[in-house]
């Protein structure tokens, strides 16, 4: 189901610098599958490397993939889509530039409100289009655009440039206004005033009691990108710099087409009030000097660990040329690896929508299922992720979601996988 909305009005009224779905079908769901703190401190830097500007450069990209690849220029589209019990406001704050598909790479998150504290330092070091989908139940929708309004017109002007945002909510936790909430948002803020309050605490969705579905806002991030390769992550999780204009340029001679291959960036995390590390030299500095760490490594370290990754790490790569590492497959001793990849956007599979935030593990099924269709995944030499500055020691276990989650996978997703795609060897759920 989808409505056409109306245009909103985009005009900046300051640059300050200051600051589930419920799956109807499981086999629906599987066959679609096949088929397809303190914020941290940011401001706008002349060196960071650029996407593709010039038309020399556009023509050389687009020459290099038009023979291989199927993809076209289009409007973005703001209209409000169904999606089992939730309204989606697809594109309902969209950034003033919109590249075409192939020149850059799009960046898809999800996030609830206090997040949104994250896009500064996000949008500095990516450098190109994001598109993030925001869980907005009940009085969190007034918040939320609260928040956006703020960011685009009191923070730094690259993020009313690239940063596109959808909002999501439940059909039974509907935004009360007498405004449409299809012309609601506003785009304009007072930077004399205090900026929204991030406190999860007193948010309508802890307040209630909501669970987050992480993965309704993966894929609604992911299928509003514009650009033909996406990056599918999360909003905590910050990109080394220049990534976009080395990753296209590594595939400026072949193309990349369409295919059972994804592109690994490995993640670590940094001390608390540790600087993000611009270079792969500067993280390996850090990492010596035990100021950070592979990600998740005292939480579950198997589940982002590569092949060789203190190899990967000692390695001295040419800072400007990006190339793969090593290469393996999401079995065996990385069957419970949960990475997170660059990759043609057709080749995303879908992420099982009723896995909850809250019961955790919430990127494995589909992990599982790109092991079952044999997926090559080629980790990348000197490019990663920084997740923002803080160890992961421990999360708070929730057992009722993390029950519900392990259930469902269990008893009914995985029989149902198995049955469409078959087993394999080495995958595990």
């Amino acid at each position: 189901m989808t409505i056409n909305l109306n245009s909103y009005r985009s005009s900046s009224s300051c640059n300050g610098k200051a600051l589930a779905f419920t799956i109807a079908g499981t086999i629906l769901f599987t066959i679609v599958l096949f088929y397809n703190i303190q914020s941290t401190p940011c401001t706008e830097r002349a060196d960071r490397p650029r996407i593709i500007k010039t038309e020399e450069e556009r023509a050389t990209v687009n020459e290099t993939y038009t023979e291989s690849v199927e993809c076209s220029d289009y409007a973005v589209p703001q209209n409000v889509t169904q999606k089992g019990t939730f309204w989606v406001l697809n594109n309902y704050v969209r950034a003033t530039e919109r590249p075409k598909c192939l020149e850059s790479i799009t960046y898809t998150v999800p996030a609830t409100f206090p997040f949104l504290e994250n896009i500064p330092a996000l949008v500095d070091r990516w450098q190109g289009p994001i598109s993030v989908a925001v869980f907005a139940p009940g009085e969190d929708f007034f918040r939320t655009i609260d928040s956006i309004a703020y960011l685009r017109n009191c923070e730094m002007d690259l993020i009313e440039k690239y940063v596109t945002f959808h909002l999501f909510f439940p059909e039974d936790h509907l935004p009360q206004s007498s405004t449409p909430l299809s012309s609601l948002y506003k785009d304009e803020y007072d930077c004399s005033e205090e900026a929204p309050s991030v406190l999860e605490e007193n948010s309508y969705r802890k307040k209630n009691e909501l669970s987050f579905p992480i993965n309704v806002a993966r894929n609604i991030a992911k299928d509003n990108a514009q650009t033909y390769i996406v990056f599918p992550s999360d909003i905590e999780l910050y990109p080394s710099p220049g990534l976009i204009p080395k990753f296209l340029k590594m595939f400026s001679t072949k193309g990349l087409t369409s295919g059972r291959t994804v592109y690994v960036t490995p993640v670590f995390e940094v001390e608390e009030r540790e600087s993000i590390p611009e270079t792969k030299s500067e993280l390996k500095k850090l990492v010596a000097s035990k100021r950070a760490r592979f990600f998740h490594i005292n939480m579950c370290p198997s589940c982002h660990a590569f092949p060789r990754q203190s190899e990967w790490l000692s390695k001295d790569d040419d800072v400007d040329k990006l190339g793969i590492f090593a290469k393996t497959k999401r079995s065996g001793k990385f069957n419970v690896w949960e990475p997170f990849y660059i990759a043609v956007k057709s080749d995303v599979a879908l992420f099982a929508e009723e896995i909850t935030w809250e019961g955790l593990s919430d990127k494995m099924v589909q992990a599982y299922i790109m092991c079952l269709l044999d997926y090559d995944f080629a980790v990348l030499n000197n490019v990663y992720l920084i997740h923002k500055p803080g160890y992961k020691n421990h999360r708070s276990i929730q057992s009722k979601y993390v029950n519900k989650n392990g259930s469902y996978k269990k008893k009914t997703l995985q029989p149902v996988l198995e049955t469409i795609f078959g087993r394999r060897n080495g995958c595990a759920l």
